[in-house]
């Protein structure tokens, strides 16, 4: 038996999340909800003006492009991010589960954390740096196991 209570298993990448639950057999997790990017098909031409903005060099009349300031695909990733800690802070305000493991590659798991409330932090029982977005509910419980004899470990 898990300390836990009703324990998540949030698995992400830069366009796709989904909030695993335990079910049936142990070790067994099933999705309970899923989240998709609407911005992670579109062209980069979409998210703004076909070609960058235009200046002038002060010592001659040759005009240079500007370089957006973030690449619109890292932006939208970083925005998603910011959605999945949403719907995270969410389902611990709403009980709909209790604590949560964290599983995504390093960018994408740093920004999702950034946006956890205080209240989600707390609840956050470890985190594993993998891509396991695409991973089939049944070997989800592999991938994760080590992760969660840790946490079991120190708490």
């Amino acid at each position: 038996m898990m300390p836990w209570g009703k324990l998540a298993v949030v698995v992400a990448d830069g366009g796709h999340a989904r909030f695993l639950m335990p079910r049936g057999r142990p070790w067994s997790y099933v999705t309970q909800d899923a989240l998709d990017s609407l911005a992670l098909h579109r062209k980069a031409a979409e998210f703004g003006s076909d070609a960058p903005g235009r200046s002038f060099e002060s010592a001659s009349p040759t005009r240079h492009a500007i370089q957006p300031r973030q690449d619109p695909h890292e932006q939208a990733k970083h925005d998603f991010a910011g959605t999945v800690a949403q719907a995270i802070n969410a389902g611990i305000d709403e009980a709909l589960f209790d604590h949560f493991l964290l599983v995504a590659l390093p960018p994408v798991l740093a920004d999702i954390q950034a946006g956890l409330s205080s209240k989600a932090k707390a609840k956050l029982i470890g985190t594993l740096a993998k891509d396991l977005a695409k991973t089939p509910d049944r070997e989800i419980a592999d991938h994760i196991a080590p992760t969660l004899r840790q946490a079991l470990i120190r708490h």
